[in-house]
């Protein structure tokens, strides 16, 4: 039998090191938070997940879809992962958008757009992950929140661009936006007052809240205006103010579809 050697210690392996993300969420519990369980109270709203390849289909048949969009194949329904089932259709087979086998949907700036219609009234909280291609010019929307063009986010100024926010007048959330970067933004409309922030940056306050009569239209603001060549990743939308922490998850989760640490 070896003799030990007094000089020598067995040493524990260091504790391992849990790494943070917004509010202190775990990134390890990223893979494990599903966005559908926000939805307790029966809230309206949305869970998109571009980065899902089960979840994108080539025709814009809402639940009758089966063929799946593949790499780069269009996108004429994208299924809501909440309790909802507010599947988001493409209006036409010119106005589908591509899918990347990356994990995103892409469009093309010209036409493009995704629509997914429901009453959808403040208060309402959007946690989004997308991505500015290339600016065209005048504003480039990101998604519109109603028929009547309250709760819309775009893109406008000269780049670096500003990220704004209309509700019953617009904002600017940021002034630091770039193309070809991939960026989380969260929007809050409360009724009676809107805010928005940039990945884990502090919340610019707004607008007084007016109460939108649709749900949610991508790339394009309603009225088919502003088209945006533009990446999506993911998207939480929710009828409520969500808490921090929940905000914090969900901007964890979402920022995760295009590698960000947030």
């Amino acid at each position: 039998m070896p003799i030990l050697n007094p000089l020598f210690e067995f040493k524990r392996k260091p504790p391992k090191r849990e790494i943070l993300g917004g509010g202190g969420v775990l990134i390890a519990s990223v893979a494990n938070f599903n966005p559908a369980s926000l939805f307790g109270a029966g809230e309206q709203g949305v869970v998109y997940d571009l980065t899902d390849s089960t979840t994108v289909f080539q025709e814009r048949t809402g639940a009758a879809a089966t063929t799946p969009s593949g790499a780069n194949g269009p996108i004429g329904t994208v299924k809501d992962l909440s309790p909802n089932n507010n599947y988001c259709i493409a209006p036409s087979d010119p106005a589908r958008s591509t899918w990347r086998s990356a994990g995103y949907a892409q469009a093309d700036g010209t036409d493009d757009t995704m629509v997914s219609t429901f009453t959808f009234a403040q208060p309402f909280t959007r946690v989004c992950c997308w991505r500015l291609i290339l600016r065209a010019g005048g504003f480039n929307c990101v998604m519109d929140g109603s028929l009547t063009g309250r709760g819309e986010a775009y893109i406008d100024g000269v780049g670096p661009f500003n990220f704004k926010m209309f509700n019953s007048s617009e904002f600017v959330v940021s002034n630091a936006i770039l193309e070809n970067v991939d960026y989380v933004t969260t929007e809050r409309f409360s009724g009676g007052s809107s805010s928005g922030k940039i990945n884990n940056g502090s919340y610019v306050l707004g607008s007084l809240g007016s109460a939108p009569a649709g749900g949610i239209r991508y790339f394009a603001e309603n009225g088919s205006g502003g088209f945006t060549q533009l990446r999506l990743y993911r998207t939480v939308a929710i009828n409520r103010i969500l808490t921090d922490p929940e905000i914090a998850s969900c901007v964890t989760w979402c920022g995760a579809a295009a590698g960000l640490i947030l």
